[in-house]
């Protein structure tokens, strides 16, 4: 179960990245 919690953060910082890099 806390496996799941890993990747759900890691695609928030990906989604993060993404939208910092498109605004740039």
């Amino acid at each position: 179960q806390s496996e799941s919690s890993i990747p759900k953060r890691k695609q928030v910082l990906n989604l993060v990245t993404y939208v910092t890099t498109f605004s740039t």
